[in-house]
């Protein structure tokens, strides 16, 4: 991994700036679980602390398969050192992402993140699912959403507040024990993700089903086509 950094510092009486460029090349940078390893990161950044305030622009991040764009992320901090101001809006293009072994889809997306003083981070946008597989049960108390470990270093621990909009645009495999199909998938996902009940989660629109099986009782029915419907609360 090389690391370059081209830092400049000014100071004086009342104000201290930071700023400059990150790089990360021929990199192989991967979380736990993760199958999709970052390769190569750069950006810029600018962090005053008279303002309480850091910059972070031009965020390029190549992944072995996608990449994603953060134009803009700017981050208030209180006297605390909490933040209570953040916004970034962040493009993805043909990412790959899984949670564990379970599931695994190409995505585009266009997210915004935002967080106001003690209220929760909010996660918004549209997420366009190109080519996915689910088996099992990706989303147990075991593999709950990542993203709450992200919140919790923020501040308060409030939760994330998430409304997604997912759109497949070749229908999803599942495979599991009990369900075998394909399924093109027009939903909503809204609701409040919190540590104490990370599952308080509201989902609506519309899942079609293609061919396939079911188990039923212990028997297997051939599913021709099948529809189902998500109302919101």
């Amino acid at each position: 991994i090389l690391i370059v950094c081209t830092p400049a510092l000014r100071v004086s009486s009342s104000l201290v700036k930071f700023f400059g460029k990150f790089f990360l090349k021929d990199a192989n940078l991967m979380s736990d679980g993760g199958c999709n390893p970052i390769k190569s990161l750069s950006g810029d950044f600018n962090f005053s602390s008279n303002e309480k305030s850091l910059k972070i622009s031009e965020v390029n991040a190549k992944f072995e398969h996608g990449k994603l764009f953060i134009p803009e992320l700017i981050c208030k901090f209180s006297d605390k050192k909490e933040v209570e101001w953040l916004h970034s809006p962040i493009l993805i293009e043909d990412l790959l992402v899984n949670q564990s072994s379970d599931f695994y889809s190409i995505i585009s997306a266009s997210i915004q993140l935002s967080k106001i003083n003690t209220e929760p981070l909010k996660l918004r946008g549209n997420v366009l699912m190109k080519k996915s597989l689910y088996q099992g049960n990706g989303f147990s108390k075991e593999t709950r959403p990542s993203f709450l470990e992200v919140e919790r270093a923020l501040g308060k621990g409030a939760g994330v507040f998430v409304d997604l909009a997912f759109e497949t645009v070749e229908p999803m495999k599942i495979s599991s024990g009990t369900l075998n199909s394909f399924a093109g998938m027009n939903m909503r996902m809204k609701g409040l993700f919190y540590e104490k009940n990370p599952h308080n989660i509201n989902l609506s629109g519309d899942v079609n089903f293609r061919g396939g099986t079911v188990l039923l009782m212990d028997k297997i029915f051939s599913i021709a086509h099948g529809h189902m419907h998500f109302q919101p609360h």
